[in-house]
């Protein structure tokens, strides 16, 4: 594929404040000149992810994820490159020309985007001319200014309205499909709509972007929910609905309530409990629990009262605990769900639902001894048998060991005992989230931070940071206030110096080394860019080293003096070469040991005289 220009792209992360943006998914706070926050991309009880304004990126020591806003975007939404620029673009509301230069080959003619957001415009207008499925949903509770906020819409009963405009529209049919918008037909020619009279529910990402659709059945024929299948834009797996709607007061409660439907979850937005989410017909997994991390610690998973929901509170309970995170869970009475029960009790009857909410495998343990009694060693058998192989796959001991110590008591056994039996269940696979942690992670060989470098690369990191700094791409921004700060000192660095530091650094560590690649892409970065700008150049090109390079940044503190600076390091790297070459002239010639300084010393000399002659 061909790419953005780089000035589309420099003006693209000059316009974005990295902090605002991280801040939409991770709780920060300041600390000196960065902010700080728990890592979205692993799990973590202390703060390791550390963003920094001036310089305009982000680093987690902990798992060693770094780099701009872009790559953050990507990392964070799934998204391609072309895909995080757009949006960052569309965001701060800069057009970016869609040239052939940077168009993927093959790419539709019509964003996939700006398809969905079409679709919902014309469901919507349809909705409007409905007078049927209006009062289905003032029957429900809903007013015009809820319809509105939450964009609802109507699939006519038919099998080719949405079809018949996508073509007059002109919309690839292919794209249609792609997105599960149509269903080819069974003979092969044409297609038909996927949704038919139906309300229909649009789905959002975080960046309030549609990217799905649910339609509840107004008849009696077919599914009563149905789902856009899964697309390039849509996983089930990791999807919440009203999230979009939901992270602020989720930040603001510090808490997620999670229901199962959409008429739940809107029902309860209404009722002013905006911290709701919804699944998509599917059960909670571990995608999702790694999405609702980034905002809490506290959720709340809310499931009727029956049987059902009871299992369903199983699986979900189990998917939390096997991230080592513990979760409430509120049972409804048996016959209601949430949207029934505060239409009949209010919003303060709600609260107090929610306010007792228990533990989450409290609940298990209790629905357990219901199912197989307490007494005897049968029913205790049947109990730990449902119940270990959950405690069986968490990944904190202290977790485990507290709920470990639960079931014990409430089993009124040895805790020692439950502990053996557990350990003869398998030891459980890697959750989706480390699995795909695990694939993603750089080769053994790229160090992660300056601390893992030896001292002949730590003098080589240095001299990369001079580099960037000599190009003014470690330059903070200037304040606003009375306490401006002087121009950092640029230019200071010679042809010659960058020439002889590109040798002696192959010479001190070797060609293969990380860091020589580090300092080609620092001597060929161009000036006056900032370090977000020549680090995304570096992401397309190299993206395993990123973190060491944001690492290096972080740590480095710029010198008063760029030139005193430069004539240091390179006396240190002179000294630690003459030193490893003294060595190995050593080794080659054993003998008397003042003969052999001796020798070295005018061996030395030959080399300097011979040196300022050519020059």
């Amino acid at each position: 594929m061909g790419r953005i220009p780089q000035d589309v792209i420099d003006r693209v992360l000059s316009a974005t404040d990295i902090v605002d943006l991280v801040g939409t998914y991770v709780p920060l706070k300041p600390r000196g000149a960065n902010h700080i926050g728990l890592c979205p991309f692993h799990r973590e009880k202390t703060p390791s992810f550390s963003v920094h304004r001036e310089r305009q990126i982000f680093k987690c020591f902990g798992c060693g994820k770094g780099g701009t806003a872009i790559s953050f975007l990507q990392e964070v939404e799934n998204l391609t490159f072309i895909e995080a620029v757009q949006t960052l673009a569309d965001r701060a509301g800069i057009e970016i020309p869609k040239t052939e230069e940077w168009k993927p080959k093959n790419a539709p003619e019509v964003d996939r985007y700006d398809v969905m957001a079409w679709a919902a415009k014309q469901y919507k207008e349809w909705l409007e001319k409905s007078p049927r499925a209006l009062d289905y949903l003032k029957n429900r509770g809903l007013e015009k200014k809820h319809i509105d906020h939450f964009q609802l819409g109507l699939a006519p009963d038919s099998w080719s309205s949405l079809t018949d405009a996508l073509q007059k529209q002109k919309i690839p049919m292919k794209v249609a499909e792609e997105l599960g918008l149509t269903v080819p037909q069974n003979s092969g020619q044409g297609y038909y709509d996927r949704f038919r009279n139906r309300i229909i529910f649009p789905i959002k990402n975080n960046l309030s972007r549609i990217i799905a659709f649910g339609g509840r059945a107004l008849g009696d024929d077919g599914a009563k929910y149905l789902n856009s299948p899964e697309t390039p834009l849509f996983s089930k797996s990791r999807t919440l609905y009203l999230l979009d709607k939901a992270r602020e007061a989720c930040k603001a409660e510090g808490m997620i309530l999670v229901v199962e439907g959409y008429m739940d979850a809107i029902s309860l937005h209404v009722a002013g409990f905006r911290n709701t989410v919804a699944t998509l017909g599917t059960a909670i997994t571990e995608e999702h629990v790694r999405v609702l991390q980034r905002y809490t610690d506290h959720v709340a998973l809310m499931y009727d009262g029956d049987t059902a929901g009871m299992n369903a509170a199983q699986k979900g309970v189990a998917s939390f605990l096997a991230t080592g995170r513990p979760v409430d869970v509120v049972l409804l009475p048996e016959g209601e769900d949430p949207d029934s029960y505060v239409q009949k009790n209010g919003s303060e009857g709600m609260s107090k639902l929610v306010e007792g909410a228990e533990d989450g495998f409290e609940i298990l343990i209790r629905q357990s001894i219901a199912n197989h009694g307490i007494h005897g060693a049968a029913a205790k058998r049947a109990i730990s048998a449902e119940l270990l192989p959950i405690l069986s796959s968490i990944p904190v001991r202290v977790v485990q060991h507290e709920y470990l110590e639960m079931l014990a008591s409430r089993l009124s056994m040895p805790r020692e005992v439950l502990e053996e039996d557990m350990k003869k269940h398998h030891a459980p696979r890697p959750t989706a989230a480390q699995a795909e942690n695990q694939k993603r992670k750089p080769p053994v060989r790229v160090p992660q931070t300056r601390n893992a470098l030896n001292s002949d690369e730590q003098l080589i990191a240095d001299v990369i940071c001079l580099v960037l700094h000599d190009i003014g791409a470690l330059a903070p921004e200037k304040s606003t206030g009375t306490d401006l700060l002087d121009e950092p000192e640029t230019g200071f660095l010679t042809s010659e110096q960058r020439k002889h530091w590109r040798e002696r650094a192959t010479q001190l560590i070797g060609a293969e080394n990380p860091l020589c690649l580090l300092l080609e892409w620092a001597l060929d970065s161009r000036p006056g860019k900032p370090f977000s700008s020549h680090l995304q150049r570096l992401e397309e090109e190299s993206a395993e080293v990123i973190p060491l390079a944001c690492d290096l940044v972080e740590r480095w503190p710029i010198p008063s003096s760029g030139l005193k600076a430069a004539k240091e390091i390179d006396a240190r790297i002179l000294q630690v070469i003459e030193k490893k070459e003294f060595e190995e002239f050593k080794a080659s010639r054993p003998g008397n040991p003042d003969r052999i300084d001796h020798e070295f010393l005018k061996k030395v000399e030959l080399a300097q005289a011979s040196k300022r002659h050519a020059s």
